[in-house]
């Protein structure tokens, strides 16, 4: 499995990538369990399973998701639900490994 740091710096660059693009609109997406400032609770952020990236993509106005995976990391099972579930509705789901990988999947989709 990936490192979180890892992890990390590969959406931070697959963003910065394809946010240079003109057809493509995309955000970080922030999922996770996080600490209170007074660490008294804990709190919950975003849906389980989705993806690290979210956007819309210029052409036909389609919902764009997108999973980084580094290391030996696999999709849970949440997030091949929520895969299926956005390709279903005519959205477009990419995993990725690399930036390279990730922005060759996108222009497919452009």
């Amino acid at each position: 499995m990936g490192s979180t740091a890892e992890h990390q710096e590969l959406v931070n660059a697959a963003h910065l990538a394809a946010g240079s693009l003109p057809q493509v609109r995309i955000w970080k997406q922030v999922n996770g369990v996080f600490r209170s400032i007074d660490g008294s609770r804990l709190i919950k952020v975003g849906l389980v399973g989705s993806s690290d990236l979210t956007g819309i993509l210029l052409r036909g106005g389609r919902r764009l998701e997108a999973e980084a995976k580094t290391g030996k990391a696999k999709q849970t099972k949440e997030q091949r639900s929520f895969a299926h579930m956005i390709v279903k509705y005519g959205g477009v789901f990419i995993l990725f490994h690399s930036v390279e990988e990730f922005i060759e999947k996108l222009k497919l989709e452009m």
